[in-house]
């Protein structure tokens, strides 16, 4: 008989949260819930007052390598003093870990939690918010890794999705 293929599958946070154990150096009473779909599914792990989140990217999105590429970016930045996410290393000093679906193999990587609220009001989280983004721009300049993800362009997010749904129309 043949086998059903499954285009999105969501993991059980308790079972996720065993392999994340076996991955990484949280303690035995760490608790795992899903937090979010959107781009990306994301996992909050709360563990002896430290939150983690664990961004589990979709399915043939993006590789392990343009993953790794993302990670080294971080760093980049983190380097330079921007305040982003700080990625957590698997116990074997990976950053991507790859868990197996029922669609194919996806791409997790774990980041530590930033507990504190942006402060002020809308205006100045806006300032706030463009100022890194700029920064962010800035030091992507100095970035000597070429990256084999593909652009985010018209194509990309206006033409690909619309041959996918033109059949439907």
């Amino acid at each position: 008989m043949n086998s059903i293929k499954v285009s999105y599958s969501q993991f059980s946070p308790i079972s996720l949260l065993e392999k994340l154990k076996y991955h990484y150096d949280l303690p035995t009473d760490s608790i795992c819930i899903f937090f979010k779909s959107g781009l990306n599914d994301i996992y909050k792990i709360t563990a002896q007052g430290n939150s983690f989140f664990l961004r589990v990217s979709l399915f043939s999105v993006y590789s392990t390598t343009q993953i790794d590429e993302e990670i080294q970016f971080i760093h980049h930045l983190r380097a330079r003093g921007l305040s982003v996410v700080e990625p957590i290393q698997c116990k074997d000093k990976s950053y991507v870990l790859e868990l197996d679906a029922p669609e194919g193999m996806r791409q997790a990587v774990l980041f530590r939690g930033i507990e504190q609220s942006p402060a002020g009001g809308a205006d100045i989280r806006m300032k706030n918010l463009g100022s890194l983004l700029a920064q962010v721009h800035m030091s992507s300049l100095s970035f000597q890794n070429h990256s084999t993800r593909p652009l985010i362009n018209e194509t990309m997010l206006v033409e690909a999705p619309t041959r996918l749904l033109a059949p439907f129309l």
